[in-house]
């Protein structure tokens, strides 16, 4: 299994996510991590970088992509604007986290951003339980129901 997490500027809200994920029931040794973060203006690499350093023995494998610089996008108006170039390098790096499970031949990817906060301990266990090709969990928010790109009502 492959769990892809990717942060930017989320140090506030990081530990939580990263809790999250310490928590799930899946057994660690079963799932690679493929963790990225870029264009940030906090501490994020350095939060994801410690997490790492004190949890890769516990997963299967761990590919860790960071990029410092440069820390905004040409086009954005600022660290939270989903601007083109934005759109098109997370497009990219879903890409790789995709290329990269196909390479080492995992059954399933997660795809997790550091503001998604798994609560349910079950998650994985459940979506792979589903025994379909694709399914996407969704996740409360304070307005709408999310699964992850569109916003949904409770219906």
């Amino acid at each position: 299994r492959r769990l892809r997490v990717r942060a930017r500027t989320a140090a506030h809200s990081l530990r939580a996510a990263l809790g999250c994920l310490e928590r799930l029931s899946y057994p660690k040794d079963r799932i690679a991590l493929w963790v990225a973060t870029d264009h940030n203006v906090d501490n994020t690499t350095a939060v994801l970088r410690e997490w790492l350093v004190n949890v890769q023995s516990m997963y299967h494998s761990v590919e860790w992509r960071p990029m410092d610089h440069p820390r905004f996008y040409s086009d954005e108006e600022g660290p939270k604007d989903w601007s083109s170039s934005r759109y098109d390098y997370v497009m990219k790096l879903r890409q790789a986290a995709l290329q990269s499970a196909r390479d080492i031949w995992a059954d399933y990817i997660l795809f997790v951003d550091a503001d998604n906060l798994l609560t349910n301990p079950d998650t994985l266990g459940l979506l792979i339980a589903e025994n379909k090709t694709i399914v996407a969990p969704m996740l409360d928010s304070r307005a709408a129901y999310s699964n992850f790109w569109c916003g949904m009502t409770s219906q």
